[in-house]
């Protein structure tokens, strides 16, 4: 089959990228998040929007052709081990519409757990009271440049894991907690 690399910056360990048979055309015609020129003259652009990444090249010319050279999906990597030791907490509020009129507006608070190993896991209650738990979710990017950070905590010298979390979770789920009390 097909092949896939690892996602940049960041993203390395909560995403990979995987060869996708999806038609890039629309996202072209978007503004890229990479373009650059080498001394060659080769253009080198990279064109993302959700899950779907786009990367091209380019003759630099009065009329060359712009060319597709790979399209991948984003897929999340794999969940961490019940064991990992949890080294930071972050809290985030983020602002969501629900109507037209700008006044129709409620908060999301949210947490982010970072593992020793650089994995995240994220849990928020949702509005109609059901709470939700993801470990390395694809669009974690863009859930961070929507929110606010509330606090952060230093939790490397806590002894608290994964597995511990995730229990608490299971047990909060179900609770009468607002969705700020429950972040």
């Amino acid at each position: 089959g097909g092949w896939s690399v690892a996602a940049g910056g960041d993203a390395a360990r909560s995403r990979q990228l995987e060869e996708s048979a999806l038609d890039p055309s629309e996202l072209l015609k978007q503004k890229p998040v990479f373009d650059r020129s080498t001394e060659d003259r080769v253009r080198f652009r990279i064109y993302r929007r959700g899950t779907l990444e786009v990367r091209t090249t380019q003759e630099e010319g009065d009329d060359s052709k712009e060319d597709v050279g790979a399209v991948f999906e984003a897929r999340a990597a794999a969940p961490p081990g019940d064991h990992h030791p949890v080294v930071k907490a972050t809290e985030f509020v983020m602002i969501v519409d629900v109507g037209e009129a700008a006044s129709e507006q409620m908060y999301r608070y949210f947490v982010v757990y970072e593992t020793d190993l650089g994995d995240v896991s994220f849990t928020e209650k949702l509005g109609e009271g059901a709470a939700s738990w993801e470990d390395n979710p694809v669009d974690m990017e863009e859930r961070y440049a929507c929110a606010r950070v509330l606090r952060v905590t230093d939790c490397s010298g806590g002894g608290i894991i994964v597995g511990r979390l995730k229990q608490l979770h299971a047990d909060g789920a179900s609770s009468g907690l607002s969705s700020r009390r429950y972040a």
